[in-house]
């Protein structure tokens, strides 16, 4: 062989990666089990809402029965007498008789949002009490304004006012249905005093009294 002959350096091929598929058998595992945790967890979180939901109709209707001593058959939702910021109206009756109303009412212009008052007023057109339904108010504000100023609708007869009006906490009331603030929780009295007055318009809109 010449020292000039070259030799041929054999090529090594080299082998083909083997790639991995995207979907794995681990993988599609995984995923089912996945999706079956999540679906049962879905199906027990339907049954659980299920089991607790409780309609605020009922709860308030039991409330009406309670306060004016009626079976719940005797109270019945008048969708009629709903009216702005009032949600519903439930009237509460013997035989033929009306006992009187709760009014469902919504105080907009709270501090921290807006409040729920159960407003009753009876067939007389008296204002005989106010619960609170639901309220958010910082700590201490609603109790203050309900401690002060819920005694001060009470007994209002409200087919011998033209309407209920807010007026500053050291102004001189100079007329039925003025109702002072509270100093300190301005928002808070507005937002209660909002609902009183929601449930006041919406009874005299409907007894043709306004």
């Amino acid at each position: 062989m010449s020292d000039h002959q070259l030799v041929k350096t054999p090529v090594v091929k080299k082998a083909k990666e083997r790639k991995t598929p995207f979907f794995t058998k681990d993988l599609v595992k995984c995923v089912i089990v996945l999706a079956s945790i999540a679906l049962v967890a879905s199906l027990l979180l339907g049954v659980m809402n299920w089991l607790t939901y409780v309609d605020p109709d009922e709860t308030i209707m039991k409330e009406v029965a309670g306060y004016f001593g009626i079976d719940l058959s005797a109270v019945s939702k008048d969708e009629s007498m709903a009216g702005e910021n009032v949600n519903a109206c439930f009237v509460a009756k013997d035989g033929d008789t009306v006992l009187g109303y709760c009014f469902y009412a919504v105080g907009t212009g709270a501090k921290d949002g807006t409040m729920e008052l159960l407003v009753y007023i009876n067939g007389e057109g008296v204002i005989t009490e106010i619960t609170c339904y639901s309220q958010g108010e910082t700590a201490g504000y609603f109790d203050k304004v309900e401690k002060a100023n819920k005694s001060k609708y009470i007994g209002i007869d409200v087919d011998d006012i033209d309407g209920l009006t807010l007026i500053g906490s050291k102004d001189t009331p100079s007329g039925a249905g003025q109702i002072n603030a509270i100093s300190g929780a301005t928002y808070t009295s507005k937002g209660y005093h909002n609902a009183v007055a929601a449930a006041v318009n919406a009874y005299k809109q409907n007894k043709g009294v306004a």
